[in-house]
Parts: C-alpha cells; structure tokens; sequence
C-alpha cells in the first residue's frame, strides 16, 4: 500500500491504522458480564439452546418435554420448562463515509483519515471482546464490503478503510449512495 503524502493527515495507510487500534489497549466497547476468556461469553435476548439456565416458565404447549424442570414441576403442582440462555458475540457493522465531501479537515488531518482512526479504534475495542467485525465503506463510485468475521475481518477492513481514504479526484457522478448502503445492510443484518 502506498501513500500518496507524508505525514500531512491526507491519507493512511493499513499499517498506520494497526498502530492506530493498538493504542485502544484492552479495552471494549462494553464490560463482559464473564471472566472466561473463551468466545461467545455474552449474553442475548435469543433464548434457546445454551449452556447458562435462565429461568423456568409455565409449561406450553409444543415445548420440547425434554426440557421440563422436573423439580420446579412438583413443588408448583404445574409443569414448567427450563429456558437457556445463548451466548454468542455480538456482530459489529461499521458503515464508512468515503465520499469526496470528507476530503477536507483542519491542519491536522482531512475527516476521511479521522473517521479511518475512530473506526480503527472502535473496531479493535470490538475484536478485543470477541464480537464479529464487518463493515462497508463506500465513495461515490463503489461500496466495498466486508462480511461478518474476527482477526481476518479486523485486517480486510483495515485494508479497505486504507484504500478509500487515498487521495482521488471528485467523480461527477449523482448516485443515490446513502439509499443503496442502507438497502445492502437491511439485507445482511438481521435483528
């Protein structure tokens, strides 16, 4: 990856980026209610087949019979059904304006090079509580997208944030991209 000035804030590089999330340290973006330091140690409301009980509730009908609560059953006289919790990370999209309206700034850096850090940042606190890391950073031209994933997924977008936020010329080009975007992530994020 080249980069087209030298230290003037116009433009970075995927190693800058790198050096960039590593001063977030180990830091999240929120507190893990466990102290295992294995994946999917994060609760959810999708309840369902986990390892954490949650609850016993009154016994309905079509509910697996497996997963009555005997004991809770007896001492209430009325069946009822043990409910699990999931544990799963949480997926973390992040959506970045690329277009040449961010191409200015103060002395410093242009806001396209300060949205990269903050999304380098954000990302890596992200990856530090094992959740899933996807993105789509988009310019008038294209939207280049990077699915849901970890340490890999973490590099790509660093790559593409990288790549989009290299010095170009203004496109004449009067597409509706904001509408486009949002149709892309109503198709792949899911409630």
């Amino acid at each position: 990856m080249t980069m087209v000035t030298k230290n003037d804030g116009a433009s970075c590089t995927a190693l800058e980026l790198f050096h960039e999330s590593r001063k977030v340290g180990k830091a999240q973006l929120r507190p893990k209610i466990s102290n295992a330091i294995q994946r999917g140690d994060r609760r959810t409301v999708l309840r369902g087949r986990g390892m954490e009980f949650y609850e016993s509730r009154p016994y309905v009908l079509g509910d697996e019979t497996r997963l009555i609560d005997w004991r809770v059953s007896a001492r209430l006289n009325k069946i009822h059904t043990k409910v699990f919790a999931l544990e799963r990370g949480r997926p973390v999209y992040f959506v970045v304006d690329q277009r040449s309206s961010m191409f200015f700034g103060s002395v410093n850096c242009f806001k396209v090079v300060q949205a990269a850090r903050i999304t380098a940042r954000l990302a890596q606190a992200a990856s530090n509580g094992y959740d899933q890391i996807g993105g789509i950073v988009f310019d008038e031209d294209r939207e280049i997208e990077t699915t849901l994933g970890n340490q890999k997924a973490l590099a790509r977008l660093f790559g593409m944030l990288a790549q989009g936020s290299q010095a170009k010329k203004p496109s004449s080009t009067k597409r509706p991209v904001w509408s486009i975007v949002l149709q892309r992530l109503n198709n792949r994020l899911h409630p």
